[in-house]
């Protein structure tokens, strides 16, 4: 965001605070992003400004956020966070996978095996000892 406190992102940081909400647009993308919301800069008001030395607004960035979110298709975000979640990439989210989980987020008390296993248990509808894909995706629809 803006580091140094100046009340606008310049390109870099515009380019990284999008990257930091989990978009990795391609160049000729964040062209377009920026040229949409940012905002020639005083110093560049009498000649023609480069898309790379725009501002951008917090209120912009706002926008501009705003709508990218609203594009996301929640399935696909759900299943980034599976494959996150799925350590080994095998498909199912183990008790192995959310050990490896808990260890990673360094969570102030570990999980149990056995509070582990009724996550699990509770979200595995075919018996398998983990949750696949489907399971999961289920289950972030049900919670909304």
């Amino acid at each position: 965001m803006d580091m140094k406190k100046k009340g606008y992102l310049n390109s870099y940081e515009f380019r990284h605070s999008l990257a930091a909400l989990g978009f990795d647009l391609s160049k000729p993308e964040y062209f377009r992003e920026l040229e949409a919301y940012g905002t020639v800069p005083p110093d560049w008001q009498d000649q023609q400004c480069p898309v790379n030395r725009l501002h951008i607004y917090l209120d912009q960035f706002r926008l501009c956020a705003s709508k990218l979110i609203s594009g996301r298709d929640p399935r696909e975000e759900a299943a980034k966070i599976f494959a996150m979640f799925d350590y080994d990439q095998d498909g199912v989210i183990s008790i192995d996978d959310m050990r490896h989980l808990a260890q990673d987020i360094k969570e102030d008390r570990s999980l149990t095996d056995e509070e582990i296993l009724s996550m699990i248990d509770h979200l595995d509808h075919e018996g398998k000892g983990g949750v696949n894909l489907d399971e999961f995706m289920q289950m972030m629809e049900e919670a909304g």
